[in-house]
């Protein structure tokens, strides 16, 4: 079934997969092993195959104590466990449980014959080439000489055939020992110690050890011969009990450390001798070497070849690997991988990086010679870098092996972090595969020492690819990965559509183009082969569109309108004579892209949907994406010309005839481009600008045609940044535009330049011009500045009236303060400013105080430093009394400084930076009654008027060109007096006289009112009986009495 339908969030997974998850060593399914604390579990690690026991992973603990040695006092003897591949069961495996072992010699029977205490057994564990046989060693193990009291750490080591059931004791160098003993005890004084340096008696034997051909044991003994070192070859014939052996060097080769570490291989390509290959990290000088043997018919050595390194103290042969990396050796010989884990970069002080080289035999020449064929150096300082390497199989059958390289003190916390490298036909490839950091074992328990030791090359889950086990020995963990089978896909990618004619801007009117002229189909095919192949896949994939380009996409889906298409479908088995899967996709192209020279590529991806190994134990599989499946396809689009060699030439100018710092002004610039050659694709105008100065918009002319886009870049926060147009994609023949620019500079900021320079580049980004002399124009625009300062005043309070002396203040009269006010009004910043200020201090004409200055002056906002005269600072320590009175009047005499009554004190203050806020200066003083009080006193004047002047002045600038004239202000504060004049006071009245007042208003009323009664005022008078006499008098009734009759 075949279902398309779109998302992104598969392609984000795609492109932004990790190292560790791009490969098939699984992680997800790994195992963890633990061991008992300060056991040193994981510090070797072995597989092994076998069809009665099972396939198991050996882990050498050499500082552990087993129950069985501590039945005889014996601690830290070391021990190997055996461990199960399908859970984290481990078991300690019994080997050398006998008791402590007696000395034989004559005359010294029975005492203690070896120490295995600390032997450091499992220290050295090897797996035969097909896993059926192991072999472990003890380096420290130490024999006892007849007397018992010597100590020789010989060192031994057992070999099993049988994964456990019973071990066989190989010891070449405690055999040695012992023979030389034996016969040297009845013809050498002992006390001579010939065994010990001389010969074994400090051999070491199993430091290292591998399992060849036929089961060929390989023993490393880097003590014997005063630490010359000695190779060991064990064979299997008779138990293991024969054995060949290099021996002793000249006086020179002492302290080489030969078969610090060894392997077999095919080097000489005869394909019938066994072959080896050990190391002497300290020969040479220090810088280290490899040698290489061969085992003849007569049974002994034979020297092949040398190799040294290069860096003393690099440790150079500290690990070795062996295996078929390089196609180039023509599948004849193996190459060696040689580590230097102490390698140094001392030009960028970096010790311990560590370096991994690899030799391929030269194909050229039937000789045994080899050269470097790869170099690898670690990237983390004390990393160390190869202290570990493998040759883990051919994980991604291509027919090559892999390389996996630890750095077990690198990653990001220093805790190890391992690295998987792909052989290939012309070589090994140095950048890494896959990369395991111990993060990614435990993100919250990572182990430390992560690839202490790394063992592989061997398919112990039996889905057809080797697994790969790790041992981190400080932790006291192992980790077993399982190897996840790969699925290669193979299909196809075709496009129907491989070249597109897009519109031109400002073209003829008889271009005619449509939109099905930018349309494209493309048809894929897939099917998938792996070595275990299962029945049914299920796919994700993707098309993506345009996918060589991370910037603007240029191709979409017709169906999404997105530059991806995602589908599921299911992919059957194939077998010979089926059909791939195949689908058809349409898209199109945006008709107004800027790109129109590179060709847009179309690809696709694919990721796997719920697929099951066919194995009980082995991890899914996953594709290789190492191995596209398909190349991708490529749509270029029609130009009009063939190099299209372009002509550009460019100018500008402005109307600013200079620009005024700090005005904000808008800066216009106008530039001219034309083109006198071929087409010019991708062209682009860029103007650098001053520091400062962004980007506003751009003024097209009414009439342009082509469209002009620009934005502002930033290159970075010191360097200038510039402003990239593009002017027309392609800019055509024989055109000439023109647009404006708007630009501005930041107002607030300061100028170390002269004048502004503007260099404006234009360019093709697709071929190079022609005349490339114009492509440049420089313009220039000259910078002034004009500042403005401010200066004003006021005095505190408006008026004041002064009083008489008090018996506490003799001098004091009523406090005054003046206030200036300082400020700027730009446009330009300014930079130090200077306010002085004269203080009316001294009445010349009466050699007295005017305004008496009592305390310091007060910078109450913004920033100053003043400076007053010490001795105008309240020089009389006069006590202040802070009470003020006010009235309003208008004073008929001055003191100032400039009339010359008053001597001035100069006060000055500096302003280090006006531009940040306004600066308020305050001077507390009073009015100094000993002289005023005297001018009044002696009718100088009834009113009287102080001032103060003050002025500011520009000193400096914060730019380079300076202004023509400074600016600068003053201010007067003038405060009024007046004496004071004491009230009318009125004395009250006595009570006497308010009596007798009282006593006379009332004789007075009594006299009006005697005098009112002796003048009839008082006397009665009825209207009534006069209307009576009248109505007798007239015979009329009087107009009273009518109306009194009537009722």
């Amino acid at each position: 079934m075949f279902t398309p339908y779109f998302t992104l969030s598969l392609l984000l997974i795609l492109i932004h997969s990790p190292l560790n998850q791009l490969l098939n060593v699984d992680l997800s399914s790994r195992i963890t092993y633990n061991g008992d604390d300060n056991s040193y579990f994981g510090y070797s690690v072995a597989l092994s195959i076998n069809n009665f026991r099972g396939n198991k992973l050996f882990v050498g603990a050499p500082k552990a104590t087993t129950d069985a040695l501590s039945r005889f006092n014996v601690t830290n003897s070391g021990a190997i466990y055996r461990c199960d591949i399908d859970s984290v069961d481990c078991r300690v495996v019994s080997v050398d449980d006998r008791p402590t072992q007696l000395t034989d010699y004559p005359g010294y029977e029975n005492l203690t014959g070896e120490d295995r205490n600390n032997q450091f057994f499992g220290a050295s564990v090897a797996s035969s080439r097909d896993g059926s046989v192991i072999a472990a060693c003890a380096p420290l193990y130490v024999t006892f000489g007849p007397r018992g009291n010597k100590r020789e750490p010989t060192g031994d080591c057992f070999i099993s055939k049988d994964l456990g059931g019973s071990f066989l004791r190989v010891s070449p160098c405690l055999r040695e020992f012992d023979a030389f003993y034996r016969a040297a005890y009845r013809n050498i004084s002992y006390d001579k110690g010939w065994a010990s340096y001389h010969k074994t008696g400090h051999g070491m034997c199993g430091f290292s050890a591998a399992l060849g051909p036929d089961n060929e044991l390989a023993i490393g003994a880097p003590g014997n011969y005063y630490f010359h070192g000695a190779l060991y070859s064990v064979n299997p014939v008779n138990d293991y009990m024969r054995f060949i052996s290099t021996r002793d060097g000249p006086t020179s080769d002492d302290n080489n450390y030969l078969s610090w570490d060894l392997k077999f291989g095919e080097f000489d390509g005869d394909n019938t001798t066994i072959d080896y290959v050990n190391s002497a990290p300290r020969a040479n000088m220090l810088k280290g070497k490899i040698l290489l043997w061969s085992k003849t018919a007569a049974n002994s050595f034979r020297s092949l070849v040398n190799i040294s390194g290069e860096q003393s103290g690099a440790y150079f042969g500290y690990s070795i690997a062996v295996g078929k990396f390089n196609g180039e050796s023509g599948g004849k010989y193996d190459d060696i991988v040689v580590s230097a884990p102490l390698y140094a970069n001392y030009e960028a002080d970096m010790s311990e990086l560590g370096q991994v080289t690899v030799f391929s035999h030269n194909m050229s020449t039937s000789q045994t010679v080899f050269f470097q064929s790869a170099k690898i150096t670690g990237e983390d300082a004390y990393g160390r870098f190869g202290l570990a390497l493998a040759n883990v199989g051919d994980l991604n059958k291509d027919g090559f092996d892999e390389l996996m390289v630890s750095a077990p003190y690198g990653g990001p916390d220093k805790r190890g972090v391992v690295f998987l490298y792909h052989g290939s036909e012309t070589g090994l490839i140095t950048t890494p595969v896959q990369v395991i950091y111990a993060e990614d074992v435990s993100a919250t328990n990572p182990p430390n020492t992560f690839g202490w030791s790394i063992t592989g090359k061997l398919d112990i889950d039996s889905n057809l690819y080797d697994d790969v086990a790790i041992g981190a020995y400080k932790s006291n963990q192992a980790f077993l990965f399982k190897t996840r089978p790969l699925i290669n896909l193979v299909g196809s990618l075709e496009i129907d559509n491989d070249e597109i004619q897009l519109p031109v801007a400002c073209a003829d009117n008889d271009q005619t183009w449509s939109l099905n002229d930018l349309k494209f189909a493309v048809t894929f095919c897939i099917h998938y082969e792996a070595v275990l192949e299962p029945e049914e896949i299920y796919l994700q994939a993707v098309m993506i569109f345009d996918s060589a380009n991370n910037k603007t996409k240029r191709g979409f889906s017709a169906k999404s309108g997105t530059s991806v298409e995602q589908f599921e479908f299911s992919l059957k088995k194939f077998s010979a004579g089926d059909e791939a899967l195949c689908s058809t996709v349409e898209g199109y192209v945006q008709p107004t892209i800027r790109d129109k020279t590179s060709p847009l590529n179309i690809s696709m991806e694919f990721h796997l949907i719920n697929v099951s190994s066919s194995g009980l134990l082995s991890p899914d599989p996953i594709i290789n994406h190492l191995r596209p499946p398909m190349s991708p396809v490529q749509i270029r689009f029609t130009k009009s010309c063939n190099l299209c060699t372009p002509d550009l030439k460019v100018s500008a100018s402005t109307p600013s005839r200079y620009y005024l710092l700090g005005s904000e002004e808008k800066i216009n610039l106008t530039v001219k481009l034309s083109n006198e050659g071929e087409d010019s694709y991708i062209t682009s105008v860029n103007i650098s600008l001053p520091q400062d100065v962004s980007y506003v918009h751009v003024v097209l002319d009414k009439d342009e045609c082509l469209p002009i886009s620009c934005q502002q870049k930033l290159i970075n926060e010191t360097a200038s940044n510039h402003i990239t147009c593009d002017v027309g994609n392609p800019f055509p023949s024989l055109k000439r535009s023109e647009f404006t620019i708007e630009l501005r500079l930041d107002g607030n900021k300061q100028s170390d330049e002269t004048e502004l320079l503007f260099t404006i580049n234009a360019y093709s980004n697709y071929a190079q011009d022609s005349f490339p002399d114009d492509n440049s124009f420089n313009l220039s625009i000259p910078l002034q500045v004009k500042t403005s300062v401010n200066i004003s005043g006021t005095s505190t309070p408006d008026d004041i009236i002064t009083y008489n002396r008090s018996s506490t203040f003799l001098q004091q009269g009523p406090l005054v303060e003046h206030k200036y006010v300082i400020y700027t009004s730009g446009p330009s910043l300014v930079g130090k400013c200077e306010v002085e200020i004269d203080w009316p201090l001294y009445n010349i004409a009466k050699d007295d105080y005017i305004l008496y200055v009592y305390k310091d002056i007060a910078v109450v906002q913004g920033e100053a430093t003043c400076e007053v005269p010490t001795r105008f600072l309240n020089p009389q320590n006069v006590s202040v009394d802070e009470t003020r009175y006010k009235r309003d009047y208008s004073p008929t005499e001055q003191l100032t400084c400039s009339n010359g009554k008053a001597s001035c004190a100069k006060i000055t203050c500096t302003l280090p930076n006006l531009n940040k806020e306004t600066v308020i200066l305050k001077i507390y003083s009073f009015l100094w009654l000993g002289s005023t009080t005297n001018n009044l006193t002696n009718n100088y004047t009834t009113e009287l008027a102080i001032s103060s002047a003050a002025s500011v002045k520009v000193l400096s600038v914060p730019y380079t060109v300076k202004p023509a004239v400074y600016s600068s202000d003053t201010s007067t504060i003038t405060s009024f007096f007046e004496k004071y004049k004491p009230p009318v006071v009125v004395k009250p009245i006595d009570w006497k006289w308010i009596a007798i007042g009282v006593g006379c208003g009332f004789l007075l009323l009594i006299i009006i009112i005697i005098v009112l009664w002796l003048c009839g005022f008082f006397k009665r008078y009825r209207p009534y009986a006069e209307a009576k006499v009248v109505k007798q008098q007239s015979g009329q009734p009087h107009e009273t009495e009518r109306l009194c009759e009537s009722y």
